[in-house]
Protein backbone atom coordinates (compact mmCIF):
# COMPACT_ATOMS: atom_id res chain seq x y z
CA UNK A 1 0.00 0.00 0.00
CA UNK A 2 1.55 3.34 -1.49
CA UNK A 3 1.07 6.03 1.25
CA UNK A 4 1.36 9.79 0.86
CA UNK A 5 3.71 11.80 3.19
CA UNK A 6 1.40 12.92 6.07
CA UNK A 7 -1.10 10.26 5.54
CA UNK A 8 -1.51 8.47 9.04
CA UNK A 9 -1.13 4.10 8.33
CA UNK A 10 -2.29 2.61 11.49
CA UNK A 11 -5.00 2.96 14.04
CA UNK A 12 -4.42 5.62 16.65
CA UNK A 13 -4.90 5.05 20.23
CA UNK A 14 -6.99 8.23 20.43
CA UNK A 15 -9.54 6.82 18.18
CA UNK A 16 -10.30 3.88 21.30
CA UNK A 17 -11.66 2.91 24.27
CA UNK A 18 -9.42 3.05 26.97
CA UNK A 19 -9.28 1.65 30.38
CA UNK A 20 -6.86 1.81 33.02
CA UNK A 21 -6.15 -0.71 36.31
CA UNK A 22 -7.29 0.95 40.01
CA UNK A 23 -5.27 2.98 41.98
CA UNK A 24 -4.74 2.11 45.61
CA UNK A 25 -5.69 -0.82 47.48
CA UNK A 26 -7.89 -3.50 45.73
CA UNK A 27 -10.65 -4.65 46.72
CA UNK A 28 -14.38 -6.13 45.11
CA UNK A 29 -16.32 -3.34 43.42
CA UNK A 30 -18.91 -2.89 40.66
CA UNK A 31 -19.56 -0.36 38.34
CA UNK A 32 -19.87 1.08 35.05
CA UNK A 33 -18.23 3.05 32.66
CA UNK A 34 -19.56 5.04 29.94
CA UNK A 35 -18.31 6.70 26.86
CA UNK A 36 -20.56 9.61 25.97
CA UNK A 37 -19.22 10.68 23.04
CA UNK A 38 -19.79 7.04 21.44
CA UNK A 39 -22.84 5.97 23.23
CA UNK A 40 -20.44 2.48 24.51
CA UNK A 41 -21.49 1.31 28.02
CA UNK A 42 -19.12 -1.23 29.77
CA UNK A 43 -20.17 -2.97 33.50
CA UNK A 44 -17.37 -4.08 35.42
CA UNK A 45 -16.23 -5.66 38.58
CA UNK A 46 -12.90 -6.03 40.04
CA UNK A 47 -12.70 -9.82 42.00
CA UNK A 48 -9.96 -9.55 44.41
CA UNK A 49 -9.74 -13.29 45.44
CA UNK A 50 -8.41 -13.85 41.53
CA UNK A 51 -6.78 -10.25 41.13
CA UNK A 52 -9.18 -9.63 37.97
CA UNK A 53 -11.31 -7.04 36.19
CA UNK A 54 -14.74 -8.73 34.32
CA UNK A 55 -15.56 -6.56 31.91
CA UNK A 56 -19.49 -7.11 30.04
CA UNK A 57 -20.50 -4.74 26.95
CA UNK A 58 -22.43 -5.69 23.91
CA UNK A 59 -21.18 -5.54 20.69
CA UNK A 60 -23.17 -7.28 17.88
CA UNK A 61 -23.41 -9.65 20.63
CA UNK A 62 -22.55 -9.64 24.54
CA UNK A 63 -18.51 -10.00 25.03
CA UNK A 64 -17.24 -10.96 28.59
CA UNK A 65 -13.58 -10.63 29.23
CA UNK A 66 -11.56 -11.95 32.05
CA UNK A 67 -8.19 -9.25 32.42
CA UNK A 68 -5.86 -10.33 34.74
CA UNK A 69 -4.18 -7.73 37.30
CA UNK A 70 -0.87 -7.74 39.09
CA UNK A 71 0.86 -5.29 41.03
CA UNK A 72 4.21 -3.68 41.78
CA UNK A 73 5.81 -1.92 44.65
CA UNK A 74 7.08 1.33 44.03
CA UNK A 75 10.30 2.79 45.54
CA UNK A 76 8.34 5.67 46.60
CA UNK A 77 6.13 3.47 48.47
CA UNK A 78 2.29 2.61 47.97
CA UNK A 79 0.69 -0.31 45.40
CA UNK A 80 0.67 0.10 41.50
CA UNK A 81 -1.59 -2.08 39.45
CA UNK A 82 -1.26 -3.30 35.60
CA UNK A 83 -3.22 -5.55 33.31
CA UNK A 84 -1.94 -8.44 31.87
CA UNK A 85 -2.89 -8.30 28.02
CA UNK A 86 -5.31 -10.94 27.77
CA UNK A 87 -3.67 -11.80 24.43
CA UNK A 88 -0.11 -11.55 24.70
CA UNK A 89 0.14 -11.51 28.58
CA UNK A 90 2.56 -8.16 28.59
CA UNK A 91 2.18 -6.31 31.50
CA UNK A 92 0.29 -3.06 30.28
CA UNK A 93 -0.70 0.32 31.82
CA UNK A 94 -3.39 1.00 29.49
CA UNK A 95 -5.70 -1.82 27.24
CA UNK A 96 -7.34 -0.44 23.94
CA UNK A 97 -10.41 -1.55 21.79
CA UNK A 98 -11.13 0.07 18.52
CA UNK A 99 -14.13 0.50 17.52
CA UNK A 100 -14.44 -2.06 15.20
CA UNK A 101 -13.19 -5.17 17.22
CA UNK A 102 -14.69 -7.51 19.90
CA UNK A 103 -11.72 -7.43 23.28
CA UNK A 104 -9.76 -4.90 24.88
CA UNK A 105 -6.06 -5.15 24.35
CA UNK A 106 -2.88 -3.66 24.47
CA UNK A 107 -1.25 -1.02 22.06
CA UNK A 108 0.70 -3.92 20.62
CA UNK A 109 -1.77 -6.25 20.12
CA UNK A 110 -4.37 -3.99 18.13
CA UNK A 111 -1.32 -2.33 15.97
CA UNK A 112 -1.77 0.85 17.59
CA UNK A 113 0.34 3.90 17.26
CA UNK A 114 -0.13 7.42 18.86
CA UNK A 115 -0.96 10.59 17.22
CA UNK A 116 1.94 12.88 18.13
CA UNK A 117 4.16 10.04 16.40
CA UNK A 118 1.96 10.06 13.29
CA UNK A 119 1.97 13.93 13.03
CA UNK A 120 5.70 14.64 14.27
CA UNK A 121 6.54 17.17 11.47
CA UNK A 122 2.86 18.11 10.23
CA UNK A 123 1.63 21.95 10.46
CA UNK A 124 -1.05 20.54 12.82
CA UNK A 125 1.81 19.35 15.53
CA UNK A 126 3.67 22.75 15.27
CA UNK A 127 0.66 24.05 15.97
CA UNK A 128 -0.11 22.25 19.02
CA UNK A 129 3.67 22.47 20.11
CA UNK A 130 2.85 26.31 19.68
CA UNK A 131 -0.39 25.87 22.08
CA UNK A 132 1.83 24.24 24.72
CA UNK A 133 4.15 26.97 25.19
CA UNK A 134 1.69 29.65 25.66
CA UNK A 135 -0.01 27.20 28.23
CA UNK A 136 3.29 26.59 29.66
CA UNK A 137 2.47 22.54 29.72
CA UNK A 138 3.24 19.47 27.34
CA UNK A 139 1.84 19.09 23.47
CA UNK A 140 0.02 16.05 24.93
CA UNK A 141 -1.63 18.38 27.75
CA UNK A 142 -2.86 21.60 25.26
CA UNK A 143 -4.41 18.76 22.62
CA UNK A 144 -6.01 17.32 25.45
CA UNK A 145 -7.09 20.72 26.40
CA UNK A 146 -8.20 22.55 22.69
CA UNK A 147 -9.72 18.86 21.82
CA UNK A 148 -12.31 19.28 25.24
CA UNK A 149 -12.95 23.16 23.79
CA UNK A 150 -14.02 21.96 20.23
CA UNK A 151 -17.50 20.60 20.17
CA UNK A 152 -17.10 18.44 17.04
CA UNK A 153 -14.15 16.63 17.85
CA UNK A 154 -14.01 13.29 20.34
CA UNK A 155 -12.03 13.14 23.27
CA UNK A 156 -9.88 10.26 24.25
CA UNK A 157 -11.02 8.69 27.59
CA UNK A 158 -9.41 6.74 29.79
CA UNK A 159 -11.50 4.76 31.83
CA UNK A 160 -10.14 3.69 35.59
CA UNK A 161 -12.27 1.64 38.15
CA UNK A 162 -13.18 3.24 41.01
CA UNK A 163 -12.25 1.54 44.05
CA UNK A 164 -11.78 4.62 46.80
CA UNK A 165 -12.76 7.83 47.23
CA UNK A 166 -9.38 9.59 48.11
CA UNK A 167 -8.82 12.69 46.48
CA UNK A 168 -6.05 12.73 43.36
CA UNK A 169 -2.67 14.70 43.52
CA UNK A 170 -2.74 16.26 40.36
CA UNK A 171 -1.63 20.17 40.23
CA UNK A 172 -1.19 22.58 37.86
CA UNK A 173 -2.51 22.89 34.90
CA UNK A 174 -3.65 18.74 34.50
CA UNK A 175 -5.71 19.64 37.82
CA UNK A 176 -7.36 22.53 35.68
CA UNK A 177 -7.81 19.54 32.25
CA UNK A 178 -9.28 17.57 34.59
CA UNK A 179 -12.03 19.66 36.38
CA UNK A 180 -12.70 21.25 32.99
CA UNK A 181 -13.42 17.87 31.55
CA UNK A 182 -15.78 16.94 34.34
CA UNK A 183 -17.56 19.86 33.69
CA UNK A 184 -18.17 18.33 30.65
CA UNK A 185 -19.52 15.02 31.99
CA UNK A 186 -16.53 13.43 30.98
CA UNK A 187 -14.34 11.04 33.61
CA UNK A 188 -10.82 11.21 33.51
Amino acid sequence: MLLLKGQMSKRRVENCLTIAPPRGSLCDVQGRWTWHDSKWVVDYSIHTRYSELRIDFFHDQPVRQEIPLVSTMPHYGGIRWWFLCPRCNQRVSTLHKPYETYCFFCRRCHDLSYESSQSSGMKKESYFKARAKSFGSTTREARRWIRLNSPASSVHEIKRPVVNKTRDRRSGFALYVTRHARSKGLTV
